[in-house]
C-alpha cells in the first residue's frame, strides 16, 4: 500500500468533505503533485463504492497502477478515454474528471461535455486539474468561474442543497 504524503493526505480528507458537503470538488494542484493518488484517496475517503475515472487514454495505465498501489477499501474502479465515456455503463457512485478544465468551450460545450455532463448529473465529483496557484481542494463559488459541468455560481441553498 502507498503511503501519501501530508498534504495529499490532508487534500483528500478535504476532498471527501467538500464533496458531502457541495457535491463537486476541483483538485487545483501544481503539475506532478499526485492529483491522482488524492482524488482516489478522496474517493476512498468518501467510502464511494463504484468510481468512475475518466481521463485521457494515456493515462489509463498510470491511473491503474496507482489504484493498485494504494489498494483502497472502499471502492472498485472503472476508468475510461473520454472518447469512449459514452460507454460507461455501471451504476456508480462517484464520478472523477480527470482534467475537467479541458471540458469548458465559450460559448458553446462541446459533444464530449454534454456526455459527460449526461454521466454525472446528480452524482457527486472529482475534479482534478493541474494549476500553478495554492495546492488545495476547492469549490468554487461567485467568483465568475464557469465549471464546465456545474455551471456559473453554483452555491449552497440554506437548506444545504446545491442551487444555480
Amino acid at each position: 500500500m502507498i503511503q501519501l504524503r501530508k498534504y495529499q493526505n490532508n487534500i483528500a480528507i478535504q476532498a471527501a468533505y467538500k464533496l458531502v458537503a457541495f457535491g463537486c470538488c476541483y483538485l487545483s494542484m501544481e503539475c506532478r503533485t499526485g492529483k491522482t493518488i488524492t482524488a482516489l484517496s478522496a474517493a476512498d475517503n468518501f467510502d464511494a463504492q463504484s468510481v468512475l475515472f475518466i481521463t485521457k487514454l494515456k493515462a489509463i495505465p498510470s491511473i491503474k497502477a496507482d489504484y493498485e498501489a494504494l489498494k483502497p477499501v472502499n471502492f472498485q474502479l472503472d476508468v475510461i478515454n473520454y472518447e469512449s465515456a459514452h460507454k460507461a455503463k455501471g451504476k456508480y457512485d462517484l464520478v472523477i474528471i480527470d482534467e475537467a478544465h479541458s471540458l469548458g468551450a465559450y460559448p458553446k460545450p462541446s459533444k464530449r461535455t454534454h456526455e459527460i455532463k449526461t454521466i454525472c448529473e446528480g452524482l457527486p465529483c472529482i475534479c482534478p486539474a493541474h494549476h500553478h496557484r495554492k495546492v488545495t481542494a476547492n469549490y468554487i463559488t461567485n467568483s465568475g468561474y464557469v465549471h464546465p459541468l456545474r455551471g456559473r455560481n453554483t452555491r449552497l441553498s440554506t437548506s444545504g442543497q446545491r442551487s444555480m
